[in-house]
């Protein structure tokens, strides 16, 4: 009888290991939201093989693809590495560098512990010093929920932490004639008050055009003339893209100046060959502007500060509104 109940016990066990096997292989690497005017495709954030699995951007939100009309308005190729690229409106936490904060809680970690990478979870720390290419170990992924409709998504991430560190993440798409909007929500559920930066990358990319010729970034106030904008042409508010760029540069906005954040929430990316451009709206003050390009991709970067004591909450929204027929940088004519 024993013997019997150890076999039925052992099938059932591998019964149920087959079924949530099966549901993970069937769980959809993105979903299809539509709102008769967008097509926006998401990335599904617990699929095995979504498009990216690395410990860099966060898989909340992760919006891969948009089009109007069969028009594709950002760069999110099928042909990429899961673990070290990622596409469309990828967001992250902490990029670190010599202009940005290092992750929650990654200075006070000795090499060897554990440090919180809000948006992903904890991490081993490997380096004294962050370098956002670097994989490092999973100690504990954060956990994230999603819900779907047609027409939007809900996302809420929970992460214990480490070191009296942790937080709560969420994040909402809804959809509204031509525009898409992400609001966030950001919990401090540790002991320890904490710094942190947000961004976007958007990897925007007009219906396959190489960044180039007909290419331009434009400001709601003029460029200063410190900035680095290697391999653009200022014009007062304006940066012209006049030729196929042959290799990645990195252009800098300094935008650090006290009480100028306001200034720079708005910006407008055009490409009057294909008529196509994105309007990019933020409801916090941007701390900094850093712009990543070459041919395949255009990336302006609004990076926002958020400061939160143990307890509280800060919230804040993106926009993006895609528009055709557009003729310059400055008049729209969708």
């Amino acid at each position: 009888m024993k013997a019997t109940l150890r076999i039925y016990f052992t099938l059932s066990m591998m019964a149920c290991a087959c079924l949530f096997a099966l549901t993970l292989q069937s769980q959809p690497a993105m979903h299809t939201l539509t709102n008769g005017c967008l097509t926006v495709k998401v990335m599904d954030p617990n699929a095995p093989d979504r498009y990216n699995t690395g410990v860099r951007f966060s898989p909340v939100a992760n919006v891969l693809q948009v089009a109007v009309d069969g028009r594709d308005y950002l760069f999110s190729p099928e042909a990429h590495d899961p673990v070290t690229e990622n596409g469309g409106l990828a967001m992250e936490f902490d990029l670190g560098g010599k202009d940005g904060p290092q992750p929650v809680s990654f200075v006070a970690a000795d090499v060897g512990e554990s440090f919180v990478k809000i948006g992903v979870g904890v991490l081993k720390k490997t380096t004294a010093k962050y370098e956002f290419y670097t994989q490092y170990p999973i100690v504990e992924r954060a956990v994230t929920h999603a819900e779907w409709t047609s027409t939007g998504a809900i996302f809420a991430q929970t992460c214990p932490g480490a070191n009296d560190f942790a937080y709560d993440l969420g994040a909402k798409i809804t959809l509204s004639g031509n525009t898409l909007r992400i609001r966030y929500t950001l919990k401090n559920t540790g002991r320890r008050a904490f710094s942190t930066e947000h961004y976007t990358h958007n990897y925007f990319l007009f219906a396959g055009q190489p960044v180039g010729p007909g290419y331009a970034l434009h400001f709601e106030t003029p460029l200063p003339d410190d900035g680095v904008y290697d391999g653009a042409r200022r014009e007062g508010k304006t940066l012209h893209f006049d030729q196929v760029l042959p290799k990645a540069v990195n252009l800098v906005v300094p935008v650090f100046r006290e009480g100028q954040g306001d200034a720079w929430r708005s910006l407008t990316v055009v490409c009057t060959v294909t008529k196509q451009s994105i309007h990019v709206s933020n409801t916090f003050p941007v701390s900094r502007i850093a712009v990543h390009a070459a041919s395949r991709y255009l990336c302006p970067e609004q990076f926002v500060l958020i400061r939160l004591a143990p307890g509280e909450t800060a919230e804040w929204e993106r926009s993006f509104t895609f528009h055709k027929n557009t003729a310059s940088p400055v008049q729209d004519k969708s």
